[in-house]
């Protein structure tokens, strides 16, 4: 679970799921997020919106 909302999904972060792992974590600008499932399986990638949800920003490269 990352706890803070970024501008997009980090890269890195996707790049550190093991194999069948699961990432939940908002994205979006600042306010108002949607709030995303990456999963990693059978080295594919997938990603899923789910509700609108309010993150503090995350600060950094992805971030604001």
């Amino acid at each position: 679970m990352v706890t803070a909302a970024g501008r997009r999904i980090p890269k890195a972060l996707v790049a550190q799921l093991k194999p069948q792992g699961k990432m939940v974590l908002p994205v979006g600008e600042k306010g108002l997020q949607k709030l995303f499932l990456v999963e990693k399986s059978h080295g594919e990638v997938f990603i899923t919106e789910h509700a609108y949800v309010r993150f503090v920003e995350l600060l950094g490269e992805d971030g604001f």
